[in-house]
């Protein structure tokens, strides 16, 4: 049986991918501002868990 992919499966727009990008950026960012003691006050519930576009 082959596996056939099509283009509905992948349909992101290119800016979503792009914000995913930043929001993973954003928790690394924290997490180390974090662990530094630089931060204290951001929770994750903060972030907004699904893309808004």
């Amino acid at each position: 049986m082959s596996m056939e992919m099509t283009n509905d499966q992948f349909d992101i727009e290119p800016k979503d991918i792009e914000i995913y990008k930043m929001k993973i950026e954003l928790i690394e960012f924290v997490n180390k501002m974090k662990s530094e003691g630089l931060l204290e006050s951001v929770e994750f519930q903060d972030i907004p868990s699904e893309l808004e576009g």
